[in-house]
């Protein structure tokens, strides 16, 4: 059986002058020394588990615990380290993790010399510096489950692919999921329809049929009537994968064929003769 791969780390540098940094200072100023040993304490547990920590409810349960301090009070040093920038305030937001630029940039200089390391690419604030005998993992993280994608960067591909994959991709994703918001007529449980739309990996090819599909549904009866109360919400339709349905628009057409008596559905009332009369 292969061994686990590792991600934290044993031991971590300190700056000697790290009391100094303007954002230290701040939450020393405010919270004294409790909350500097607070940062530093959150520090050791970041690296232990690599170059992030979750930060839920179980999480802070058990950090109280063992520092013996009330949870309240670390909430709120926690809160302002996010609101001066010890810990990148968006990322905590969107992924309830804490880790900075710098914390990410100590880390991985200090496994420099691994042969692998695993990385949540949504998770990055920096590019990851060229190795040449490490290879990269990259895992795509949707909200609460992490899903393996299936590429592996080696030696100097790093330096130029990792920050391809962060900044380029990312905006795509984020680029090509507006046009389908703006373009779905249902407007309802946008974090869900995200977590969907990451799960599909759209390129343009698939947004174009996507929107094509999407504005024949809104021609069709089903979509239209009751004010567009039977529309699926878009993570539905998403999941579902609507776009490859067939087109609804079309079956909202009466049949072309001819029905008794020869009357077609383009047959007018006057154009009708009684049997008798023929």
């Amino acid at each position: 059986m292969a061994r686990p791969q590792k991600q934290g780390l044993e031991y971590f540098s300190l700056d000697v002058d790290m009391d100094q940094d303007d954002k230290i200072l701040l939450i020393e100023a405010k919270h004294g020394i409790t909350g500097f040993a607070i940062v530093v304490k959150l520090l050791m547990k970041i690296y232990k588990e690599g170059y992030f920590y979750k930060w839920e409810e179980r999480e802070q349960l058990l950090f109280s615990s063992k520092v013996n301090i009330d949870i309240n009070s670390i909430k709120i040093v926690v809160d302002d380290c996010l609101k001066w920038g010890v810990f990148d305030k968006e990322l905590f937001e969107k992924y309830a993790i804490l880790t900075s630029s710098g914390i990410q940039k100590r880390y991985f200089e200090a496994i420099s010399r691994r042969k692998e390391v695993e990385v949540i690419y949504e998770y990055l604030l920096i590019n990851l510096p060229e190795n040449d005998t490490m290879t990269v993992n990259i895992v795509n993280v949707d909200i609460n489950e992490v899903n393996v994608n299936n590429n592996s960067l080696e030696g100097g591909l790093m330096s130029t692919l990792i920050p391809k994959v962060k900044e380029s991709k990312v905006k795509d994703i984020n680029a090509h999921f507006d046009v389908f918001w703006k373009a779905y007529p249902r407007k309802k449980s946008k974090g869900q329809a995200e977590k969907a739309w990451k799960k599909i990996q759209v390129d343009e090819q698939l947004l174009a049929t996507m929107i094509a599909k999407i504005e024949q549904a809104k021609k069709s009866t089903a979509w239209i009537k009751d004010g567009g109360k039977w529309i699926p919400y878009p993570s539905t339709w998403l999941n579902a994968k609507g776009w490859e349905d067939e087109d609804i628009s079309q079956m909202d057409k009466p049949s072309p064929q001819n029905g008794p008596l020869g009357v077609t559905c383009d047959t007018r009332p006057e154009d009708l003769v009684r049997r008798d009369d023929m």
